[in-house]
C-alpha cells in the first residue's frame, strides 16, 4: 500500500511538472485570416515556442550578478532574439486582446525601406521567395530602433502590419512559431 502511495505522488508531481513546463514553453495558435499566405492558410494550428525570446532586463542581471556587464541593449535574452525570417505571434499593438502573426523583417539597427513593394533592408533588396505578390507599397527609409521589430505579413496584398501600424514592441511578443500540427496533411517544422 504504502508503494502505491508513493508511485502515486511520485506520478502526480511528474504529470504537473511536465505540465507547468508546457504551459511555459508552448502555445498554441489558430491562423485567422489570409495575411501569411502561403506560409499559413487560415484555420491552421500552429505551436508556439514561447521560451526562445524569454528576456531579462540587462541592469537587474548586473546587478544580481556583478561579473556580468551591463548590455547596451535595454534586455537579454536567455536563448535568442527574434531572426530575421523568423515567424512571431505577438499581442496587437492596437488591441491588446488580440494575437496576431507576422515575419520578422526589420531588427534594431537596421535600415528600412520599400520601394513599389520590394523590400530593402540595409541597401539590399530582400529575396522574399515566401511572398508570390509584394505589391506596390512605398515606405521611405528608416533605422529599427531598439527593442523594435519591423513586421510583414507574407500575403502583402492582404496584411495589415508594420506599413499600416507602425513597429512592434519586442514587449509585445508571444513567441516564435515552430511547428503547424493541424490539420495534420499540413504538418510542417520551422
Amino acid at each position: 500500500m504504502r508503494t502505491q502511495i508513493r508511485e502515486l505522488i511520485e506520478t502526480t508531481i511528474l504529470t504537473l511538472t511536465i505540465f507547468a513546463v508546457l504551459q511555459f514553453s508552448l502555445q498554441n495558435y489558430l491562423v485567422q485570416g489570409p495575411s501569411m499566405i502561403p506560409t499559413l492558410n487560415e484555420g491552421e494550428r500552429l505551436f508556439v515556442n514561447k521560451l526562445i525570446y524569454k528576456r531579462i532586463p540587462s541592469i537587474e542581471l548586473s546587478k544580481t550578478f556583478p561579473f556580468i556587464n551591463k548590455s547596451e541593449s535595454k534586455y537579454v535574452y536567455f536563448f535568442n532574439p527574434p531572426e530575421k525570417g523568423e515567424i512571431v505571434v505577438f499581442k496587437s499593438p492596437n488591441i491588446p486582446n488580440i494575437k496576431i502573426v507576422k515575419r520578422a523583417i526589420g531588427l534594431p539597427g537596421d535600415e528600412i525601406s520599400i520601394n513599389n513593394g520590394t523590400v530593402i533592408v540595409n541597401n539590399s533588396p530582400l529575396n522574399e521567395r515566401y511572398v508570390s505578390n509584394l505589391g506596390k507599397s512605398n515606405i521611405p527609409r528608416f533605422i529599427v530602433p531598439p527593442n523594435h521589430l519591423f513586421v510583414l505579413g507574407d500575403n502583402r496584398l492582404q496584411s495589415d502590419d508594420s506599413r499600416s501600424w507602425g513597429l512592434l514592441n519586442s514587449k509585445n511578443i508571444i513567441g516564435r512559431v515552430f511547428i503547424i500540427y493541424w490539420p495534420l496533411n499540413n504538418f510542417k517544422l520551422f
